[in-house]
């Protein structure tokens, strides 16, 4: 499977890490997110790190890409809270995390959302947003 998911317990809430590897397309990454915001879990999440640097190549069409952006709006709308972090070392997958982040932006959704080149560095903001909460 090209995204695993685990869900991790924190405190009264869930994380939610999505780790990718191999081939990619955007109707796998759309699945797992919609998986992820199930109706159990969406309202305790806490954060999602989606961990894409072992991801081989990448197939991300724009219907893909909208559909990843609605959905995140409509969770934001019932849990405007989830801490979300893309670890991406290479620069197509980086360059598309940093335009999902503008559109999340733009379309004013809750979440705080960050990309980085380094797992370490995610871990880290992930662990300072929830200390502030």
């Amino acid at each position: 499977m090209p995204i695993a998911v685990r869900y991790i317990e924190v405190g009264e809430g869930i994380g939610v890490e999505m780790i990718g590897e191999g081939h990619v397309t955007g109707a796998e990454i759309c699945d797992a997110l919609a998986a992820s915001y199930s109706d159990e879990i969406l309202p305790i999440q806490k954060y999602q790190i989606w961990y894409l640097s072992n991801v081989e190549s990448f197939e991300f069409p724009e219907k893909d890409f909208q559909r990843m952006v609605s959905l995140d709006l409509r969770a934001s709308q019932t849990n405007p809270s989830i801490i979300m972090a893309v670890v991406a070392e290479e620069d197509l997958i980086f360059g598309m995390s940093r335009m999902w982040e503008a559109h999340m932006e733009m379309k004013q959704a809750g979440f705080e959302t960050m990309t980085f080149r380094n797992r370490e560095d995610a871990d880290q903001w992930i662990s300072e947003k929830m200390n502030k909460a």
